[in-house]
């Protein structure tokens, strides 16, 4: 906590084990935002390339992250993990707030970016995550991977996910309220307490966008931080 919850290499010493396969960094971190510079990404790698981890996993918490965004991020790891340990694969998680969760697929399989994981019917929290019925369609007609098994997901996915998405009273998918959050790009928790903490009279894309212009403003836009949430709901009438 002391930290925002961000990963630190001596933490990650304390804590990695002959047992360690998994590390997931969340940039920003959860529960606060708080996002890493390179030098903090090459302080991590060099460290858990120090042990046999097979895999890194990457979270676009934001859901902001572009296309030019996954070259970066690509170029950041593969300039330091060849360096250390070359086995080590990564991984990427891509939230769907700017609908582009799709297209940084596109772009980070042209990397050969080792594991991209998807939901059937983009199911996640708050706008969802990339689509697996798209992905694999895409793959198919591509003619990267067969089209086995697709019309059994796309039947799958219409028996079970999608009467209980149209039943459910808060479903994921694409959302004003994250695309603005994303925008000014503010952790999503922001826009997630609003909706439950606080009176629905005031909830409407104009004071969203002021709150999240405010805090990106005064620089508070990345750590979740509820008294600076607090002090802008009463401003706006919460």
């Amino acid at each position: 906590e002391k930290n925002n919850f961000k990963i630190i290499p001596s933490e990650l010493e304390k804590n990695i084990t002959k047992k360690t396969k998994w590390i997931i960094i969340n940039s920003p971190s959860n529960p606060t935002g708080s996002g890493y510079t390179e030098k903090e990404l090459k302080f991590i790698i060099e460290k858990i390339s120090e042990y046999q981890i097979d895999y890194v996993y990457i979270a676009d918490s934001y859901g902001n992250l572009f296309p030019d965004d996954i070259q970066r991020i690509y170029n950041i790891f593969y300039k330091y993990l060849p360096k250390y340990n070359n086995s080590v694969k990564i991984g990427l998680h891509l939230h769907n707030n700017f609908q582009n969760a799709f297209a940084n697929f596109i772009k980070a399989q042209y990397l050969n970016i080792d594991i991209i994981d998807c939901t059937m019917y983009g199911m996640g929290r708050g706008v969802g995550n990339l689509t697996t019925e798209i992905t694999l369609s895409y793959l198919s007609k591509r003619c990267i991977i067969s089209d086995k098994g697709l019309l059994q997901i796309i039947l799958f996915i219409e028996t079970y996910i999608v009467d209980e998405f149209y039943k459910n009273n808060d479903p994921w998918g694409y959302n004003l309220y994250y695309l603005i959050s994303s925008y000014f790009d503010c952790h999503p928790n922001y826009i997630a307490r609003l909706k439950t903490a606080y009176s629905k009279d005031n909830f409407n894309c104009w004071n969203i966008w002021n709150i999240c212009k405010t805090l990106k403003k005064n620089n508070n836009n990345q750590l979740f931080i509820n008294e600076k949430l607090d002090e802008l709901a009463l401003i706006h009438g919460f």
